[in-house]
């Protein structure tokens, strides 16, 4: 799937519609961002960056706050909150299970969300970033959410039921992260985000074998 780099990801459920302008700015206060730190960076010099008036921006987004919160949902914690969501305990755990890794990867994937994993690593593990209490709570809400779903699967007899629900989904999402970091990020080359697809590909299929109960 990163034989094509994607610019942006597909914007999530309840997102609102993406103007030219609109990614224009995001695409700017990114390398604003980058540059100079959340701290650092201003509406001002997002705009100097694009040769457009203040604004232009506020017509997009109240405060600089809301574009850095814009960025995160595309290629933050959010991804995996929101597939996790789309996820119904009706449908096969492998049906389901590679669905959410593909779209996962998708949008961590896509340049900005890269790009904002170099930031991230810089912005979030600081004390003064609420995003690093953000992230734990997003990944402590996909973490409940597929332990639910885990749970009913297990009582299905889909899953196997030797391990706890929950240590299933810390065991399932931990890679995905762990993948996200090395091989999607603003430094990876194009062999580095294909290699991360097959190894996201390669992790889904051998966690399936492992859990899936085997057929009756």
């Amino acid at each position: 799937m990163t034989d094509e780099v994607r610019s942006v990801g597909r914007p999530l459920g309840g997102s609102p519609k993406r103007s030219v302008a609109r990614e224009r700015l995001l695409d700017a206060a990114l390398l604003e961002f980058a540059r100079a730190g959340f701290a650092g960076a201003s509406i001002r010099s997002i705009t100097q960056l694009l040769g457009m008036r203040e604004s232009g921006f506020y017509a997009h987004f109240p405060t600089k706050q809301a574009a850095y919160d814009a960025l995160f949902e595309e290629g933050g914690p959010a991804v995996v909150v929101h597939w996790a969501s789309q996820i119904s305990a009706d449908q096969a755990p492998e049906v389901a299970l590679r669905k959410f890794a593909e779209e996962t990867m998708h949008a961590w994937s896509a340049t900005r969300a890269r790009m904002l994993a170099s930031i991230a690593l810089r912005e979030l593990f600081t004390r003064e970033s609420d995003k690093r209490k953000e992230l734990l709570t997003a990944i402590e809400e996909a973490q409940q959410k597929l332990g639910d779903l885990f749970a009913a699967w297990q009582q299905r007899g889909a899953i196997r039921s030797e391990s706890a629900p929950k240590a299933l989904a810390f065991e399932f999402l931990a890679p995905l992260v762990m993948l996200r970091i090395l091989h999607f990020n603003q430094a990876s080359t194009l062999d580095e985000l294909r290699e991360g697809d097959v190894l996201i590909a390669r992790h889904v299929e051998t966690f399936l074998r492992l859990v899936l109960a085997p057929p009756n």
